[in-house]
């Protein structure tokens, strides 16, 4: 189990650094788009497509990595202590919740911005739900465990 973990620990470590630069790429796109008020192009839709598969492919891998870690269960045998310690309450909640949260971000964006029929506020719609999820993920990335 333990080839397994790190096979898929080192999976999503590697997954995020793509997702990040499609993001950025995307952001900048669709800032471009907004602001100089052009037309939503197929390439628009599929780059908008594929930061919304690869942030969720990060989930899927982010979801069995947290239930086969320890996790879980330090949270329900002992709530109270793992919310007092900083590092163990980033990853048994912090880093889920606000995952989730910029994963929804993202997704209600996509959902929401398909169903325009006014470029610029796809653009307009994209570029802010992508931004936020992105200023969140970055804020929730473990920096400090980079090396390890």
């Amino acid at each position: 189990m333990d080839i397994f973990y790190n096979i898929l620990k080192h999976t999503h470590g590697g997954l995020r650094w793509l997702l990040l630069l499609v993001m950025i790429v995307a952001i900048f796109k669709f800032l471009m788009g907004w602001s100089k008020n052009r037309v939503f192009k197929a390439s628009d839709k599929k780059l908008a497509l594929v930061t919304l598969i690869l942030v969720h492919l990060q989930l899927v891998f982010g979801l069995v990595l947290y239930f086969l870690s320890p996790y879980p269960q330090m949270l329900a045998q002992n709530a109270k202590e793992v919310m007092a310690n900083g590092a163990l309450r980033f990853f048994a909640v912090e880093h889920l919740v606000g995952m989730l949260v910029a994963i929804a971000l993202i997704t209600v964006g996509y959902s929401r911005a398909k169903k325009l029929k006014h470029d610029f506020k796809k653009f307009k719609v994209l570029l802010f739900t992508y931004l936020l999820s992105f200023l969140l993920i970055m804020a929730l990335i473990p920096w400090d465990r980079l090396s390890n």
